[in-house]
């Protein structure tokens, strides 16, 4: 170990922070967790405590530190333990220097180092809007105000690590944090699933129609209906949606943090027609790619103005939405994910669709119509990191 032969070779100072960068963050978390008696602190460069090691429970103070343009810990991983440390924050303030967690504008993951950058690094690494110069300034700067915040307890370096911290809050909440919060919620409520029945529904008296949606697990998701009622001239519907993501044992950060997809369970025009006969209903007929559309669509506007230009001239601004393949059996559309190809030329985007006839003797059974959704929250990723990538790099490495 360094520390044992720094030691042999004449270090007498018993206060140690350890520091790691990238793949050695990961690797040094798990080495100071074990071994936390010797050190002071922990410093995580690009890099971030896995999945079930909560921030709180570390044994030593550490520093999560990240730049916005990081392709290989990408800042939607950043996010979610900026989620947590916002939980601990509420608890305890203290927890803004223990285990503060930064985002740097504009910074990218080689930024962290020097000299040539191994050819993974360079093909999944996005171009940074600083220089070096720039982004070591800014290491420096935080990796200084942690290290005497935790020695001094002083309230300079506080200060710095106080606005260090609103500024990644700013950096965080909007537009990412509500984007996100608009299908992953505490409330188990797809927001996009909700406008979704409303545009298939296409009834000119929306304030006729109140949409609940329910968020269940996909083994639910697989026997739930959707189910629609009318009560004092007023058309109430329940759908179902389940939010599936890729699978990611390892917690990789190169690879997309948000929804692989929202599969939703929606009730057809047809059905709404045959339960509210009173109600009037446009000729318009709404499409999983049109819902589809709309959702890159809120994601867009969601986005940070500089997001949007970043992407429209250093990235790949293409979205192609193709027509919906229609599924004859609903056995087989719960097989079919959503098709996102991330291409050269753009993202591409394919649903899939399964329609169910109404029931002619019971109106308010059948009448079901299946979605395979966009996330907004994966689509605003796609704006913020995956749309900034060069394509023709990353197919040759896989992580």
């Amino acid at each position: 170990m360094a520390i044992s032969d720094l030691k042999k070779k004449g270090l007498k100072e018993e206060k140690i922070f350890i520091a790691g960068h990238s793949l050695g963050g990961a690797v040094l978390s798990s080495y100071a967790k074990s071994n936390y008696k010797r050190l002071q602190g922990v410093l995580l460069y690009a890099a971030y405590l896995k999945r079930g090691n909560a921030l709180r429970d570390y044994p030593i103070p550490v520093l999560t530190l990240s730049g916005e343009l990081d392709g290989l810990c990408r800042i939607t991983r950043i996010l979610e333990t900026f989620e947590e440390l916002g939980t601990d924050v509420a608890k305890d303030k203290n927890s803004i220097y223990r285990t503060p967690v930064i985002i740097m504008p504009g910074v990218n993951h080689a930024q962290f180092a020097s000299g040539l950058m191994p050819s993974t690094v360079v093909a999944y690494d996005l171009v940074p809007d600083v220089s070096n110069a720039t982004a070591y300034d800014a290491i420096a700067n935080y990796t200084n105000a942690f290290i005497s915040s935790t020695l001094l307890q002083s309230n300079d370096p506080k200060q710095e690590l106080e606005m260090a911290y609103n500024s990644t809050h700013n950096i965080m909440k909007q537009p990412l944090l509500s984007v996100k919060s608009f299908d992953v919620n505490p409330h188990q409520s797809s927001g996009l699933a909700v406008e979704a029945q409303y545009r298939v529904s296409d009834l000119v008296q929306i304030d006729k129609l109140k949409v609940k949606d329910i968020e269940v697990n996909e083994q639910s998701f697989v026997r739930s209906k959707p189910q629609a009622d009318v009560k004092n001239d007023t058309l109430y519907v329940i759908n179902y949606a389940t939010v599936t993501y890729s699978p990611n044992p390892i917690d990789v950060s190169t690879e997309p943090q948000s929804p692989l997809e929202i599969q939703t369970k929606l009730k057809s025009k047809e059905s709404l027609k045959v339960l509210f006969p009173n109600g009037t209903f446009t000729d318009k007929n709404v499409t999983c790619k049109d819902v589809n559309t709309l959702s890159f669509a809120y994601a867009m506007s969601s986005a940070a103005p500089f997001s949007v230009k970043r992407m429209q001239t250093r990235g790949i601004p293409n979205v192609t939405f193709h027509d919906d393949v229609e599924i004859p059996k609903e056995a087989l559309w719960n097989l079919e994910p959503l098709e996102l190809d991330y291409e050269a030329d753009g993202m591409h985007v394919t649903s899939y669709s399964y329609t169910e006839p109404v029931d002619q003797h019971d109106k308010t059974k059948g009448g079901m119509y299946s979605c395979k959704l966009l996330s907004p929250y994966r689509a605003i990723e796609w704006i913020y990191v995956d749309s900034l990538r060069n394509y023709n790099l990353t197919k040759h490495f896989r992580f």
